[in-house]
């Protein structure tokens, strides 16, 4: 891997206050725990002959720092005249910076049980000295032990917080955000219970049906943005659910982001007086949400931090939108019973509901747009693609009402052609042949003489991805050039024999795909740098590891129904927007403007960066830029979906619903990092087949930053086994090809750009900017992968899919924790079980390092590695493991 240019530098500065400087061999473990370089000096903390002080430089660019004399660093740096801000990477994305480890200060477990006590999850939250946090899952195994994750269940799936311990005798109960706010304020009332996904996302309909039965519902949202969408999105499902009552308590005085808990704080002894002052001026939820809704609508607010999907469980890629939509189409998602059924659902529905909406225009750019958008879902066999196919039947009365039309003209054509040629005369043109969904198989010459004879534009759904991809790879098919160019209304002409020219002056065609990761790339033969993977907005769907039941439900019926509605309601639109003379245009507001620009603004810098650093593609500027444009026509057809027929006839210009306008930029930020995160992981894969297939890249890719011809030889002759020719040759070869440059005399150094390695994770999962993310373990160990593990087999964690026991657990007490092997004594060799409890505990404690275990190979920081390697192991294997855990828990030295 490459090291980063500035982190050399960092290393430098320290080296250079340092006397006797020796650069160290770096040894197999080195590798194994990513140090790219090591330099031995005389340590400045204490009077030092013998140099005992190590220095190391890893991969993501931490600078580390051990003495062996047993000098802390803190006083090694400060003997220097330096600190750890200025060995730290700058914040431009060149590594982790490295500091001294925060100090855990408090554990507290929150268990989540359903309305009976049976234990579901529970929510571990670790406070450190540096005034962090970090949030994980748990549940219970079939043994009762505690295991990290969900194990595939949905954060909106689990309970309330506090529902088994609700009191029906009490006409009311309060809703807050996060477990620690129930806790505090159940000290003061008697029903309380918390929401369990973080403000980004909403609890299930299951979850909250349990508070129907109560009189009267109050909602506490944080005094915060998020907290106040949180509740928005919460008190709109309850009334949906039939919830007749559902109030607001408002605590005017409250901090920034104070909720419950600092009520309860804050008021101490008074806090129940105070709480009754609360209750008695709830509002009734609409007229506070139509509050919310118009302050957000009048002056939203600037920012330069681009909005973060809200995951709706681990490794979602869309946002829940929910409350933002229409309510049809919301009871269409809810209906739906995974949550990678309503990602494949939304993804398509956007791709078809775009080219349904005739007559319209946005000005973006000084061009003229429609709303047309091209989408594709991804999943693996099973992962729920197949609900797409209720968006496509969204648009059944329309495309009928077509075919409709066609048949009845051709029908007038056949008789008027019949007496023409009785009378030996002329006859009349064909009619052209209107229909909305045309055929992926359709050859160049057809999909042009469609395009032209449907100018309102055209759907092309299907939810196999390789049906097209292989009528594009037929010579007589292809016509992703006229993809391209339909994306921006390009005008396209086509030559033919019979027809002589055909000209389409402002073609309209939407796609909606799905199909599975490998089908990806089968459509885009040109890659990432292919000009048609910018302009498709992806999704990955995620399979779930649970059996879900297909038998037929209330939910089945509800979503037949919900689907019926959208047919009417879409189709409604569409004959309006139909029979207007003049199209009807699309504006967003100034706000909305500015909010847009910071928010691209951000992604593109970022993206920029790496450009111009050579560790990035150029395409990958025009994956934010179509995304943008792709946020735009979102708002469009979700605020055409709002208004009624009537408004639509009359207006003339229409302007952004703030509701639209919010889920349209959330999704479009949403499919941009996702665009983001396979192309980086796609380049990864190239390079490191590259790599794989040239062997003095191989030899290159373990080099230090800066290295000697000696050097170079040495390591080629000894990795290699070349003779110090072959690999003299290579190193010029190499420096020809732009991959190094030389320095001095017999001195080089490896260029930036080699390899797109400083690419990875910046997309994939955006930095929350919340301050209370809520991720769960599994999100943590699919990052850390992502991070380490460049040469995967796709955009999901290689573990992600393993099956989790379906076993309904009911335990009735926790196990007592194994106490962690303290090294004094090894336990017998027969009780195997013991052992692996030993190491199991000890890696937990340690934060599951990545560590490279005889007899298994790497774990790569992942709980499900461990797992699985405690159970290869044998006992002498495990002992060793053992050891290796203890040695870094006791000093935490670097090598």
């Amino acid at each position: 891997m490459s090291l980063n240019a500035r982190s050399a530098e960092k290393v430098q500065l320290l080296l250079g206050r340092l006397e006797h400087v020796r650069e160290a061999a770096l040894t197999q473990e080195d590798r194994q725990r990513g140090i790219v370089a090591r330099w031995m000096a005389r340590c400045p903390g204490h009077d030092d002959h013998d140099p005992s002080l190590g220095i190391a430089l890893t991969a993501d660019g931490r600078v580390l720092i051990h003495c062996f004399a047993g000098c802390p660093a803190d006083r090694v740096l400060a003997s220097a005249g330096l600190n750890w801000r200025d060995l730290a990477p700058d914040a431009s994305g060149d590594g982790a910076a490295s500091k001294a480890p925060p100090v855990l200060l408090h554990q507290v477990d929150y268990e989540v049980r359903d309305a009976s006590g049976r234990l579901i999850a529970v929510h571990r939250r670790r406070d450190y000295s540096d005034g962090s946090k970090r949030l994980s899952w748990l549940t219970p195994g079939p043994d009762g032990r505690l295991r990290p994750g969900l194990g595939g269940l949905s954060p909106a799936d689990l309970p309330l917080y506090g529902v088994d311990r609700l009191d029906p005798s009490y006409p009311g109960v309060v809703v807050v955000e996060g477990e620690k706010a129930a806790e505090a304020l159940g000290t003061i009332v008697r029903n309380a219970v918390g929401t369990v996904t973080g403000a980004s996302s909403t609890p299930g309909d299951e979850a909250l049906r349990a508070l129907l039965g109560f009189e009267r519902i109050y909602l506490w949202p944080d005094n915060d943005g998020p907290g106040r969408d949180h509740m928005l999105r919460v008190g709109d499902r309850l009334r949906r659910l039939g919830a007749k009552d559902v109030r607001v308590l408002e605590w005017c005085d409250a901090p920034e982001h104070g909720d419950a808990a600092d009520f309860v704080e804050h008021y101490g002894d008074r806090a129940r007086e105070k709480l009754r002052e609360l209750v008695a001026v709830a509002q009734p939820f609409e007229t506070w949400a139509q509050d919310v809704q118009a302050k957000q609508a009048a002056g939203p607010e600037t920012t330069a931090t681009p909005p973060q999907p809200a995951e709706t469980w681990p490794g979602a890629d869309l946002p829940d939108v929910g409350a933002q939509l229409p309510a049809w189409l919301s009871e269409i998602l809810a209906s739906l019973r995974t949550q990678a059924e309503r990602d494949a659902f939304l993804a398509a529905a956007l791709g078809v509901l775009s080219g349904a909406l005739p007559n319209v225009q946005l000005l973006y750019g000084g061009r003229w747009h429609t709303p047309a958008l091209y989408t594709l879902a991804i999943g693996t066999a099973g992962a729920g693609k197949g609900a797409a196919v209720h968006a496509r039947r969204l648009v059944d009365l329309i495309d009928e009402r077509l075919r409709q039309e066609t048949r009845h003209a051709l029908e007038v054509w056949e008789r008027a052609a019949a007496i023409a040629r009785e009378q030996k005369a002329e006859p009349p043109p064909r009619p052209p042949e209107r229909f909305l969904i045309v055929a992926e198989s359709a050859s160049e010459l057809a999909i042009t003489r469609r395009l032209e004879e449907n100018p309102d534009g055209l759907v092309l759904f299907s939810s196999e991805a390789d049906a097209l991809s292989t009528v594009l790879g037929q010579d007589w098919g292809r016509w992703s050039h006229l993809l391209r160019k339909a994306f921006h209304h390009e005008a396209v002409r086509r030559e033919t024999k019979a027809e002589g020219l055909l000209v389409v002056e402002r073609p309209v065609l939407a796609v909606a795909l799905t199909g599975t990761p490998a089908q990806l790339w089968r459509l885009m033969e040109g890659g990432v740098e292919d000009g048609l993977f910018s302009r498709f907005l992806i999704t990955r769907l995620r399979g779930d590891n649970r059996w879900v039941s297909q038998r037929p439900t209330a939910r089945d019926r509800r979503l037949q129904e919900a689907v019926e509605t959208g047919q009417r309601e879409v189709y409604a639109r569409w004959e309006t927007l139909r029979g207007r003379e003049r199209p009807l245009t699309f504006e967003l507001t100034d706000e909305q403007w500015d909010r847009l620009d910071a928010t691209f603004e951000a992604i593109f810098d970022q993206v920029v960066q790496h450009v111009e650093a050579g560790t990035a593609p150029d395409a990958l500027a025009a994956v934010v830029k179509r995304a943008a444009l792709a946020a735009v026509r979102i708002a469009c057809i979700l605020t055409i979906l709002h208004r009624e027929p009537d408004v639509l006839e009359r207006a003339a210009v229409l302007e952004a619903d703030a509701r639209a306008f919010e889920a349209a930029l959330m999704l479009a930020v949403a499919f941009c990092r996702a665009s983001l995160s396979i192309a980086s992981r796609a380049l990864a894969r190239k390079l490191e087949a590259e790599m794989r297939a040239d062997p003095k890249l191989q030899v290159l890719a373990a080099m230090p930053e800066v290295f000697s011809t000696a050097e170079w030889v040495a390591r080629a002759t000894e990795v290699k086994g070349v003779t110090r020719r072959a690999a003299e040759m290579w190193l010029r070869e190499l420096l020809e090809s732009g991959a190094i440059q030389r320095e001095a005399r017999g001195t080089y150094r490896k260029m930036t750009g080699f390899g797109y390695f400083g690419f990875f994770g910046n997309f994939g999962n955006g930095t929350p900017q919340t301050e209370e993310t809520e991720e769960t373990e599994e999100t943590e160990i699919r990052t850390s992968e992502e991070r380490k593990c460049a040469d995967d087999d796709g955009w999901f964690d290689p573990f992600e899919d393993e099956p989790e026991p379906a076993i309904d657990v009911k335990p009735t007490l926790l196990p007592e924790p194994v106490a962690p092997h303290n090294g004094n004594s090894a336990p017998p060799d027969g009780d195997l079980e013991t052992l692996r409890a030993c190491v199991l505990a000890l890696a937990e404690a340690a934060d599951y390092p990545a560590l490279w275990l005889p007899g298994f190979g790497a774990t790569h920081g992942l709980p499900k590695m461990w797992q699985a390697a405690v159970e290869r192991l044998g006992p002498e294997q495990l002992k060793e493991a053992l050891e290796m855990l203890e040695n870094l828990q006791r000093d935490g030295a670097p090598f």
